[in-house]
């Protein structure tokens, strides 16, 4: 980890790094570009689903006492799809800062947003398409919706951004179920939509300037690894020749052990149609069998 000076700096936390604080005087008196600790605390806490159960905010069954079967385990301070797990027996016995959650099928929406003085601004709708699990992220793609629905996720939005106290850039994920939508979370700081949010917005801000862009479908996919990886210098060398940062981010360092499922990267990609996004995603299965077959070379 870069070291740095807190009482010099501005600052925005990102997905994996908000979720490791919890003193809310490490950045005392510095602008923060986002939400306080305090409020990713409340977020990541029971207290967040007894606050949505106040403001009648409809989200999944949960029970930090007792798994029940085909249900599914999140850790209170997971980010992205890490620390979820579906387990089907019910003898299960859940660990502190663990809960259990109905499994709930149905299209996800994944809606990237920038909350400044109460203000709403929203920057882009994606579908989210998870693995044959059904509950770990694949990939995200933007959408089209009716504007009908884009009130609703408007004015739903308005709301968890009052009593929340909402700043910077937010995310909120929904599910529909018999034609009534449910909250799954809320990510209060950048995360997998990050590059999305830069191509529309030109940065996760307020930014008074409208970016033009020829009207394309974004996506942002996870790479998982098929097995254990050393990160070696001859993948090292693979990245810094065929992965440019336009088009891949998060990518690992020499050395980092990254195991089986595990995320090794990210990739975005554009696409006029979606033949041609489909073209583009299945070149990702090359480029990863290329790299894992690395792990025994020099």
């Amino acid at each position: 980890m870069l070291k740095f000076n807190p009482k010099k700096i501005s600052f925005l936390l990102g997905s994996g790094f908000a979720e490791k604080f919890d003193d809310p005087n490490f950045f005392c008196n510095k602008y923060n570009f986002g939400n306080s600790i305090e409020v990713n605390n409340t977020i990541k806490s029971k207290d967040f689903f007894k606050i949505l159960r106040k403001n009648k905010i409809n989200f999944p069954q949960i029970s930090f006492k007792n798994h029940k079967k085909n249900w599914i385990v999140k850790g209170q301070k997971s980010y992205g799809s890490l620390s979820v797990k579906k387990i089907k027996t019910l003898n299960y016995i859940l660990k502190e800062n663990e809960y259990s959650q109905r499994f709930m099928q149905g299209k996800v929406i994944s809606v990237q947003f920038i909350s400044e003085n109460k203000k709403i601004k929203i920057i882009s709708i994606c579908e989210q398409i998870n693995l044959k699990d059904e509950y770990t992220i694949d990939y995200l793609v933007t959408k089209d919706i009716t504007n009908t629905y884009k009130n609703k996720i408007f004015k739903l939005i308005e709301k968890l951004t009052s009593i929340f106290d909402l700043n910077g850039l937010n995310s909120v994920e929904l599910i529909s179920e018999k034609k009534k939508y449910f909250l799954i979370e809320i990510n209060s700081r950048p995360g997998l939509g990050i590059n999305i949010v830069g191509k529309l917005n030109g940065g996760p801000f307020f930014s008074k300037k409208k970016k033009v862009l020829k009207k394309k479908i974004l996506v942002t996919k996870i790479i998982y690894a098929n097995k254990n990886l050393t990160i070696n210098q001859r993948m090292i060398k693979f990245f810094k020749k065929f992965c440019d940062s336009k088009k891949f981010s998060e990518l690992p360092n020499l050395g980092d052990i990254i195991k089986v499922n595990q995320p090794l990267c990210l990739i975005h990609i554009s696409a006029e149609n979606i033949e041609l996004l489909k073209k583009e995603m299945s070149n990702t299965t090359q480029l990863i069998e290329r790299i894992e077959s690395m792990q025994n070379e020099k």
